[in-house]
């Protein structure tokens, strides 16, 4: 389904953040504490981000606006509380939406007391913003009682008010009704209490509730002011107008003052552990969910806050997972299909498990934070009944090219990428369209359905900055808060993924880097790349990415919360570490081999699973010094070429003798839908007949979306129906076309009493153009074909023929082989048509 996206999604934005006409009422305390109030109409805030400066204000009829932002940033530590003289300096101009600087700021000695006070010289009928950024104050924020201040507000502004607003990372704004009114040309004390029972918190941003837990972790606070229309200034004897400068009207702030109270440490303690559910069956996810007493500053790095869960199983057995801290969402689909996504009740720890076998268990939660404080909590026993699961997937141990679960079961992935919603970085000249890139999970319920139902279940899912990353710069998107502090709405979308996965039999595997991360060439992203130090990262060139100890560290943090969130699940295939890892910036093998072994060993060692390990090259290049590391249990790579059949070939050559699963993990070239559908066949069947671990993932998921290309999934689905190809010790087959010149070609893979070939028109599948690219291919009927395999033992052999664009035998025959070769004449077929061969 194609939709428009534009009106309707900027008015339901619109009506998240509140842009719509509201009333209020502000209220003034005289020294008395006599408190009045008016009520006022004007729009709503939009959301005030502090990654930017530039601020949109609403309503021309609020002629008169400053908002002084107080930018919080700790980092975790305790601090003392912010002093006055603190408060007062290092303030900085906001920005419009033009780009312009909204206002004048200055700290100067105050005409009457001679202490310091901020003048805000600002246009009369725009709103302005003052910025200032507080380094370790989030701990006094969390713990202040009170916000203080006197303000002035020359004679000119009518009504004016002051509102306080605070700003949370991850759940918007917040403002703090009712406004106070100011008294036009005096000073006017003000205060706010800040606790979240003071007043009325509206939420700026998202139907939520403001509450303590969100104040120990905000990222801004604003004093907004307001007016309803502007008096002509008297500017006589004023410096800038008599310049011909635009400054008409000047507040003043002075004795800004945070009220801390002092507090005595608190205790770790582990609450609200919601009780497991009294039917757990084996190989189903078991969810813990509880609090913490002590919010942390960044609850994403165990240095700061260290959570694990240990799980204790029948039989002694037991291992340790990490426990991570979470945000559910509300998902809201648009009448044109777009997403929209609000925070749901508040965030809290949570911790996953899958137990392997039936019988009793019971767990003991284990909390430790940087300030050496400690608890724990045991849970009494429950216990878990047996259920058909066959557990996670391996190597397997009698046949190193394929892959099988716990319980012996071969998994044999037929699969196609969705490693994200959208390919839409940038326009594409090809003969399908784009997934809109708003329809975010919508795109994976389309895909996974229709992959299901066609008999595809294998993926590839990116943590993209563009869609699931957890870490990516502040102000890319909503809710990446910079290095090392996660994207919770990200993470709950990949929540959604792998649960749908799972739900449609389709298992994943997820890659934790892109290439153009540490890029400066191909799909570079390293300007915006939170370990650049451009954007407050610890490196400045990417290549030191590979080496730096601080980013590994942050890579291991962020490994813990990966493991801790998604490890549990069996449909996880593989952790691949990277996607074309030879792209990034003036790659070095020894370099990036020496961080794949660490990488590889850290991860295994915190997933109790032990979940497969991989890495991923192109076509072009190949490093036995990464791709043999024992740490890199599966071989990956890409076969982008007009000759799939070539490229097959020439990459099996290298991945498949490494003593690995192999796989064709990306292909797919072409311009046009016959050149983009015959690639898409080459690729699928050229990897069918060829013993990788499974067949090669084609990556134009919008294309066979839209195209219905499924159809071939299934043709080749019904080939590989009931095969277990393990023990039957194939190799590339040696196939010798009798006749037929040079039109017709084979591909195959034999084993001393089997073998699967492919026979295909060569003017087809092997023609190439300038640039790689496919010829437009024509569709010819090829007459009966003799052709021999070599290598077959001697005995008898039933041969089939297969319809390899619909499924299904075509034919069926019993033929001796001498034990020299097996010969075989193909029935008459167009494009291309498939062979099964076994002893009886």
């Amino acid at each position: 389904m194609r939709r428009q996206r534009k009106a309707a999604v900027d008015d339901e934005r619109r009506r998240w953040r509140g842009d719509g006409r509201r009333d209020f009422e502000t209220a003034a305390t005289d020294q008395d504490g006599v408190t009045t109030s008016q009520s006022h109409g004007r729009a709503g805030m939009i959301r005030l981000r502090n990654t930017s400066s530039r601020m949109a204000w609403p309503n021309a009829r609020m002629t008169w606006i400053a908002a002084l932002v107080l930018a919080v940033a700790a980092r975790g530590q305790e601090t003392t509380p912010a002093s006055q003289a603190a408060l007062m300096a290092g303030w900085q101009p906001g920005e419009t939406l033009e780009g312009r600087p909204s206002c004048r700021v200055t700290t100067v000695a105050g005409r009457e007391t001679g202490s310091e006070e901020l003048r805000i010289a600002a246009p009369a009928s725009l709103g302005v913003a003052i910025r200032r950024n507080v380094v370790h104050e989030r701990d006094a924020w969390g713990r202040a009682q009170r916000l203080t201040a006197e303000v002035f507000v020359p004679a000119g502004p009518k009504s004016p008010s002051v509102e306080l607003a605070v700003e949370h990372d991850l759940w918007g704004g917040f403002a703090l009704h009712p406004t106070r009114l100011l008294r036009a040309g005096e000073w006017t004390p003000v205060a706010w209490t800040l606790d979240a029972g003071s007043g009325e918190w509206i939420g700026l941003e998202h139907p939520v509730a403001y509450n303590d837990a969100m104040r120990r972790q905000l990222a801004a606070v604003s004093l907004r002011f307001y007016s309803q229309g502007c008096d002509a200034p008297d500017v006589a004897g004023d410096p800038d107008r008599a310049a011909g400068g635009s400054w008409v009207v000047e507040a003043r702030v002075r004795r800004l003052k945070l009220e801390v109270e002092a507090t005595a440490p608190m205790d770790l303690r582990i609450t609200q552990l919601r009780p497991v559910a009294p039917s757990l069956r084996q190989g189903e996810l078991l969810e813990l969910s509880f609090d913490l007493t002590i919010e942390y500053d960044n609850p994403f790095d165990p240095d700061e806050i260290a959570v694990d869960v240990d799980f204790f199983g029948p039989a002694g057995t037991s291992f340790t997972l990490p426990a991570f801290y979470s945000q559910d969402f509300v998902r809201r689909i648009l009448d044109d299909g777009a997403e929209t996504y609000s925070p749901r009740g508040a965030a809290s720890w949570k911790a996953r498990f899958t137990p392997l076998a039936p019988g009793p268990h019971h767990y003991v939660v284990r909390a430790r934070d940087g300030a050496g404080r400690s608890c724990e909590v045991r849970s009494e026993s429950f216990e878990v009944s047996a259920a058909a699961f066959h557990g996670f997937l391996r190597v397997d141990k009698q046949d190193m090219r394929y892959l099988c679960f716990d319980d012996g079961a071969l998994f044999y992935p037929v699969g196609l990428i969705v490693r994200s919603p959208s390919e839409q970085r940038w326009k594409y000249n090809y003969d399908f369209e784009q997934m809109p890139a708003d329809f975010g999970l919508s795109a994976y319920d389309d895909y996974f359905t229709s992959m299901a139902q066609n008999g595809l279940n294998h993926t590839r899912v990116w943590m993209a900055s563009w869609w699931n990353a957890l870490e990516w710069s502040r102000g890319y998107s909503p809710y990446y808060q910079g290095l090392g502090r996660y994207n919770l709405l990200n993470a709950w979308r990949q929540d959604y993924v792998i649960n749908l996965a799972q739900r449609h039999g389709i298992y994943v595997n997820l890659t934790l880097h892109n290439h153009g991360q540490f890029s400066l060439s191909a799909d570079s992203e390293w300007p915006e790349n939170p370990y650049n130090r451009e954007r407050g990262g610890p490196i400045s060139q990417p290549q030191e990415f590979f080496s730096d100890a601080e980013c590994f560290r942050h890579v291991r943090n962020r490994f813990r919360y990966i493991v801790a969130r998604w490890g549990y699940s069996p449909h996880i295939v593989i952790w691949e570490l990277f996607n074309e890892v030879n792209l990034v910036a003036n790659y070095d093998s020894p370099r990036i081999r020496d961080w794949h072994r660490e990488a590889a060993r850290y991860l295994k060692s915190i997933d109790p699973y032990r979940r497969l390990i991989s890495t991923h090259f192109t076509v072009h290049h190949y490093d036995p010094e990464v791709m043999g590391l024992p740490e890199i249990e599966v071989a990956q790579v890409n076969c982008y070429r007009a000759n799939m059949i070539g490229g097959l070939r020439d990459v099996f050559g290298k991945y498949g003798s490494l003593g690995k699963p192999a796989l064709v993990n990306e292909f797919g070239v072409g311009v046009t839908h016959p050149q983009l559908r015959h690639n898409l066949h080459a690729g699928l069947w050229g990897t069918s007949v060829m013993p990788w671990l499974g067949v090669g993932m084609f990556w134009w998921a919008s294309y066979t979306h839209e195209k219905n290309e499924y159809l071939q999934y299934l043709a080749v689905e019904d080939f590989h129906r009931g095969e277990d190809y393990r023990g039957r010790g194939y190799e590339v087959a040696s196939v010798k076309i009798n006749g037929g010149g040079d039109l017709i070609g084979a591909l195959g893979m034999r084993g001393p009493q089997s073998a699967r070939i492919w026979i295909y028109d060569r003017r087809i599948y092997e023609k190439e153009e300038p640039g790689d690219r496919p010829g437009e291919p024509v569709a010819r009927r090829i007459p009966e074909v003799e052709f021999q395999v070599e290598g077959l033992t001697a005995g008898r052999y039933r041969v089939e023929f297969w319809d390899a664009w619909k499924g299904g035998v075509l034919e069926r025959r019993e033929i001796e082989c001498d034990g020299n070769a097996l010969t075989a004449k193909a029935p008459a077929f167009i494009r291309d048509i498939a062979c099964k061969i076994d002893r009886l």
